[in-house]
């Protein structure tokens, strides 16, 4: 039986930063070269699909209260369990996967061109493989520190560049048709369906999850991307912002406080760091719990090797982004479905199982 050792409250912030670092870094690269200019109102119609999916989270959140999805998907037939856990471990490893790689090209692009990705990339890992290990108790604490001040620095981010925002170029929209806004749609719920992380950690859970307090939490999750996507085409336009591998960030670069205090860019690095240490941590530690309802030293250490060796092994960004943008973005979104679909028939199973 797995301890419940965390609060609903530990929960959102877990998902604040690693679902805000898919749709703050991740997603905007990918949306903004699908949909250009027209990327602002994609993400503004995937609202209500969001609304949807989080309240259908919630609802099937509450049939699995007194169950452990774990222990159901180890109740299952020996081949099916295997398949299963197979499945979504994979997803889950690919998520940190790219988490940390796409991390070492904005770094190295921006930070440490001189560093060797070893010497980067390796310690960034082994934190987050010790806080894997200590098992979400930890992770959870961390992120309670690690959260005020990241929604500080984006404060002070979006706040500061106000005045060289142009909300002008968010216009004209539709210049191509439809197409470029339902393909935008897609991406943007391939991003936001996240949220269904939560469910993973349900049977750690001390008290119920609120939809007063859930639904809020998704409505800023929405926010950080809108609005850092919106700052994005208002201060570079929208053909720019495409070009770049993180507009999010580049935003930093134009931040100045007064006439005298510049490059305050290097605040982007904690925020970076803080969603991506959440983010890989989290992820792994989900596959530990799939095969083992104990902290299982040995297969934590296995995935984390195969994690460094993948990570460190170059790979040219521009396959790497067309990989993201053609596959692991429509995948992600076929597979949160399905998750759901899964967990869904697994609710159904009788008897208190945790």
């Amino acid at each position: 039986m797995l301890s419940k050792v965390i609060y609903p409250t530990h929960l959102y912030f877990l998902l604040i930063l690693s679902t805000g670092f898919m749709v703050h870094v991740l997603f905007h690269p990918i949306i903004l070269t699908s949909s250009k200019r027209d990327s602002w109102v994609s993400v503004i119609c995937s609202f209500v699909p969001l609304m949807i999916w989080a309240i259908m989270i919630f609802r099937l959140n509450k049939k699995l209260e007194n169950k452990n999805i774990f222990t159901l998907i180890n109740s299952l037939h020996p081949f099916i369990s295997n398949f299963i856990k197979i499945l979504l471990s994979l997803y889950f490893i690919f998520t940190a996967y790219i988490t940390c790689k796409y991390t070492g090209y904005w770094a190295k692009t921006n930070y440490t061109f001189q560093v060797p990705d070893i010497m980067m990339l390796v310690p960034f890992i082994a934190l987050c493989y010790y806080a894997s290990l200590k098992g979400i108790k930890t992770i959870s604490a961390i992120s309670i520190f690690l959260l005020p001040l990241v929604i500080v620095f984006g404060i002070v981010v979006g706040m500061g560049n106000m005045k060289v925002k142009d909300y002008s170029m968010l216009l004209p929209i539709f210049e191509n048709g439809y197409k470029e806004l339902f393909i935008g749609i897609m991406y943007s719920c391939a991003s936001f369906f996240e949220i269904i992380y939560l469910l993973f950690f349900t049977p750690f859970l001390k008290n119920r999850i609120r939809i007063k307090t859930f639904l809020p939490v998704t409505v800023l999750i929405f926010w950080l991307s809108l609005g850092p996507l919106v700052a994005a085409i208002a201060m570079f336009g929208a053909e720019e912002a495409s070009k770049m591998k993180v507009p999010a960030y580049e935003q930093w670069k134009v931040l100045t406080l007064g006439n005298n205090i510049t490059r305050l860019d290097f605040l982007s690095i904690f925020q970076w760091f803080s969603g991506a240490f959440i983010r890989v941590s989290i992820s792994m530690f989900i596959v530990s719990q799939l095969f083992s309802h104990k902290k299982n030293i040995w297969i934590l250490s296995l995935i984390y090797i195969l994690l460094t060796i993948g990570v460190i092994l170059p790979w040219n960004f521009e396959s790497f982004f067309s990989f993201i943008y053609n596959i692991f973005f429509p995948v992600s979104l076929i597979f949160f479905i399905f998750t759901f679909f899964l967990l869904f028939l697994l609710s159904k199973k009788k008897g208190d199982i945790s």
